[in-house]
């Protein structure tokens, strides 16, 4: 089985299921999704980010760890990303004084991250909270998933995963027992472009939507709203009619496109096709509240989560 890393345990955060949450964000995902806020999610391997504006001039310490990475001068280094391989990155863990070299990705292990995430209990009994995984895509590692949510349910912890359901289902209906809450992401509802900007499946993701929503009670959909792809009232539209069929899907989230991660691409080597500037479309957002709240087949609760 190989091994799962992880990139991030956020605390506190409101935005990822109900209540005050510890989100566990996991790496690795099947999609590519054009505008991702998240590039350092995408590889199931740890990453090398830089950032050069902590670099320390003439220090020649990671080049002396490893020959991808290379400086001309007193000017900003530069990494072969092609070349770096697992031995490398993991070379580079500690040899940056001015942490301008950051490695992205730990391993599961599946004990620590447990004993991380029952830190905040008493702040998931009070507000109704729990532990949410993220990516990435968790459910490229099934396992892991279900060895950590069933360790939480049984410390009476609440568990939400937040999925594309682009895998396999068989790798979602063995984590359907641990799992209360499923905040599934629906991109849109055109073959053609769902393949375009994510270079996924469209039909895969709507047949295993379709089972779920008929074996869960808590089933909220995610709706990434991008500037291009998905920003009209009638694309939109379509994807509330489709989540109004839905069974026990109760609600719709609208998630306005923003720009927060862009800086990431630069710091791992790679080139970013989205927009530079985030969504500011007010109007639109509220009319697709109030399409899905008033829904002739089913009012659905709604939020927009910027």
């Amino acid at each position: 089985m190989p091994t799962s890393f992880y990139f991030d345990i956020q605390r506190f955060s409101t935005h990822d299921g109900e209540g005050i949450r510890t989100v566990l964000f996991l790496k690795g995902c099947p999609l590519s999704c054009i505008w991702c806020q998240n590039p350092e999610s995408r590889s199931r391997n740890v990453d090398l980010m830089y950032e050069a504006t902590t670099c320390i001039n003439g220090c020649t310490l990671c080049h002396d760890h490893c020959s991808a990475i290379t400086r001309h001068g007193s000017s900003e280094l530069l990494i072969d990303h092609q070349q770096l391989n697992q031995f490398d990155i993991n070379n580079l863990k500690t040899c940056c004084p001015a942490k301008a070299l950051r490695v992205v990705g730990e391993p599961v292990d599946i004990q620590s991250v447990c004993e991380q995430l029952k830190r905040d209990k008493p702040f998931y009994t009070s507000s109704g909270g729990g532990v949410t995984f993220s990516g990435g895509e968790p459910l490229i590692h099934p396992h892991c998933v279900y060895s950590i949510a069933q360790k939480m349910q049984e410390e009476n912890i609440n568990v939400a995963i937040e999925t594309t359901l682009h895998v396999s289902w068989k790798k979602i209906e063995q984590n359907i027992p641990v799992i209360n809450q499923w905040l599934v992401d629906l991109k849109h509802m055109d073959d053609k472009k769902f393949k375009q900007w994510t270079g996924g499946t469209l039909s895969l993701v709507k047949n295993n939507l379709v089972k779920l929503a008929d074996q869960v009670k808590d089933l909220t959909i995610r709706v990434p709203v991008i500037p291009d792809f998905n920003d009209s009232l009638e694309e939109l539209a379509l994807i509330t009619d489709f989540a109004a069929r839905l069974s026990n899907c109760k609600a719709i989230h609208f998630l306005p496109y923003h720009t927060l991660g862009i800086q990431k691409y630069k710091m791992l080597g790679l080139s970013y096709q989205g927009k530079d500037k985030s969504l500011d479309n007010p109007e639109l957002l509220q009319k697709a509240c109030e399409y899905a709240e008033h829904h002739p087949l089913k009012q659905l609760q709604t939020s927009v989560r910027g």
